[in-house]
């Protein structure tokens, strides 16, 4: 899927996240871990069909030729996992 320039969708309202939606910014991998056991500690571990829902993104660098082609793909960088009320931002990788 082709990237597409911002100015493409110049005319919508920008997006805002609702009040009680906290970003958590992490880049440390012992902060990282606990972050990711405050979502482990929900799931039961007495129920085999329990199931928690997290939205999960990542992103990454990409060298782009002069031709728009992307000629490399770097590792993933950061990685958004949405979960309740948090938004953990994870800078997995220096760029």
């Amino acid at each position: 899927m082709a990237a597409l320039p911002v100015e493409k969708y110049g005319d919508l309202d920008e997006y805002c996240l609702p009040p009680n939606i906290e970003i958590v910014v992490k880049n440390e991998p012992s902060s990282i871990n606990a972050s990711m056991e405050t979502i482990l500690d929900d799931v039961p571990s007495d129920d085999l069909d329990a199931q928690i829902a997290v939205g999960f993104d990542s992103e990454w660098n990409i060298e782009v030729s002069i031709g728009g082609r992307v000629h490399e793909r770097g590792h993933t960088s950061i990685t958004q996992i949405a979960y309740k009320n948090w938004v953990y931002i994870l800078q997995i990788s220096a760029s």
